[in-house]
């Protein structure tokens, strides 16, 4: 038995021989195909624009749910933070609990907060892993930007190449690197 989906599965088998009293008997096969079925919602969590000096905000959160017939199992990282600015935000609900399996017909919310260190919009993302066959991998978008006062440095150039010198030649020319406060503090 190969099941391609989900559910109750029903075929026959007919066999046909030369008996007289039976020429044509028939076998009945019945089977269950089983398997997890996830969905998340929603899938962009957007904490707007919060202030620096204003600490965490207030918990937003997702649902991971298990529309499936047996266990939905997380499976890799199971639940990871990605993305440019993975320090602002975290999770903070469930902890112990985060990536146990989910049983069929229930629900795990997941809480995360945003604490911007940084101005300007803030992406990161949440990458969830399970075994869900045809849906192996759910993203949840997290939108951030942080704001207020804060000093914010910039650079240029990020290198500095110094040409190939003869090692009496003393020193090179004076190349410039240009640091600055971009920032509003």
């Amino acid at each position: 038995f190969t099941p391609a989906r989900d559910g109750l599965l029903r075929a026959r088998i007919v066999i046909t021989t030369d008996d007289r009293d039976e020429p044509e008997t028939v076998v009945e096969l019945y089977g269950r195909g089983l398997e997890s079925e996830i969905e998340v919602t929603p899938q962009l969590l957007d904490f707007g624009s919060r202030d620096l000096a204003a600490g965490a905000s207030a918990p937003q959160g997702f649902l991971i749910i298990n529309h499936g017939s047996i266990d939905l199992n997380f499976t890799g990282a199971g639940i990871a933070l990605q993305g440019a600015a993975t320090g602002d935000y975290r999770i903070v609900s469930p902890t112990e609990t985060l990536l146990d399996p989910l049983s069929p017909g229930l629900s795990r919310l997941v809480q995360v907060v945003f604490d911007s260190g940084s101005l300007y919009p803030r992406p990161a993302q949440i990458e969830i892993t399970t075994d869900d066959r045809d849906e192996p991998s759910v993203t949840v978008i997290l939108s951030g930007t942080g704001t207020g006062a804060a000093p914010e440095i910039e650079i240029f150039p990020f290198v500095v190449n110094f040409p190939g010198r003869e090692v009496s030649a003393g020193a090179s020319p004076i190349r410039r690197i240009l640091i600055g406060n971009i920032g509003n503090q």
